[in-house]
């Protein structure tokens, strides 16, 4: 035992400590190195090694004290696997499974992968330590649930304005001639570069909420700020609250998807109502609330009757579009 602590829990403890500092620093030396530069990869590298021994030895950590901390586990996990996604797309760029599931796309998946990660790891610390620092404290431990997400966003959307345009047409720029590519790029400049920006902007802000969900799943509202004599009734008048944006976004995006028969759009729906049954079915199961189970399967039922015999007995036609 050492300050009551077993050599067990300790040992990881320092170690845990001392690479997440290192993580923490190599991070910032990281995305200060220029781009271009050999020294970005090499210490992007290092931030890599850096931060899979904070995710090993969190999982460590984590499960000496389950459940309590069991939200560390998920925090480490979602970081490292932001982590190793975004080096694996600018390191691997050009191989082409990752060509194929990327493609020019590739320095947004490493850009969000990798402040994402710098981002977790800071979520991570001050939900577990606010409590230890003089005034910190006293705020309300959303605060440290949302606030770093909140810091790295500008600097998230400033680097994609920044890099994604310029890969964008370096790639291009591959298949075309000097003229061609100067061409292009003044037809561009504009309205069509602000559109691909606020289209990243999209993505983005939906990844978070992805991300957000997978959050709430495993660790509850119980984490917020909110009485425990109203979480319940205020639980479930945010799951109304979803059921009728969700329900909204397939009547408006379904109508759209029937009159083009547009197959990319159906698809999508079917992959999103998916997500969310399976989703809340595995919930149901966990929690042993069986009928739901029932619930949800004819849910996916009445939607995916329509869909798939649309798909099935018209012809595949993406871009068509009907009055």
């Amino acid at each position: 035992m050492i300050d009551g602590l077993p050599l067990s829990f300790f040992l990881p403890l320092v170690v845990h400590a001392l690479a997440g500092l290192t993580t923490g620093i190599t991070g910032v030396i990281t995305f200060s190195r220029p781009k271009q530069s050999v020294r970005h990869p090499k210490w992007g590298e290092r931030y890599l090694w850096a931060y899979m021994v904070v995710f090993l030895t969190a999982i460590t950590l984590s499960v000496q004290r389950w459940p309590a901390d069991a939200y560390l586990s998920l925090l480490a996990t979602l970081g490292y696997g932001l982590a190793l996604g975004g080096y694996t797309a600018r390191r691997f760029r050009q191989n082409p499974l990752v060509w194929r599931l990327l493609g020019k796309q590739w320095v947004i998946a490493h850009i969000v992968g990798m402040i994402g990660s710098y981002v977790v790891l800071w979520t991570a610390f001050y939900v577990d330590n606010a409590h230890l620092i003089p005034g910190l404290k006293q705020l309300p431990i959303l605060t440290f649930w949302v606030l770093p997400t909140l810091i790295a966003l500008p600097f998230t959307m400033l680097s994609l304005f920044h890099f994604a345009p310029k890969t964008v047409s370096a790639v291009r720029g591959e298949r075309q001639s000097f003229e061609e590519k100067t061409d292009d790029i003044i037809r561009r400049k504009g309205g069509d570069m602000r559109k691909q920006s606020f289209a990243i902007w999209f993505r983005i802000v939906s990844v978070f909420l992805i991300l957000f969900g997978i959050l709430y799943v495993f660790v509850g509202l119980k984490i917020l700020p909110v009485q425990r004599n109203v979480l319940v009734d205020w639980e479930s008048a945010l799951y109304g609250a979803l059921m009728i944006g969700w329900g909204a976004t397939l009547l408006l995006i379904g109508r759209i998807a029937f009159q083009r028969n547009d197959q990319e759009l159906k698809r999508a729906l079917l992959i999103g109502l998916l997500v969310w049954l399976a989703g809340e079915a595995a919930a149901s199961v966990w929690f042993g609330v069986w009928f739901n189970v029932g619930v949800d399967a004819v849910v996916f039922a009445l939607f995916f009757v329509p869909l798939l015999w649309r798909q099935a007995t018209e012809p595949a036609n993406l871009h068509r579009t009907s009055g």
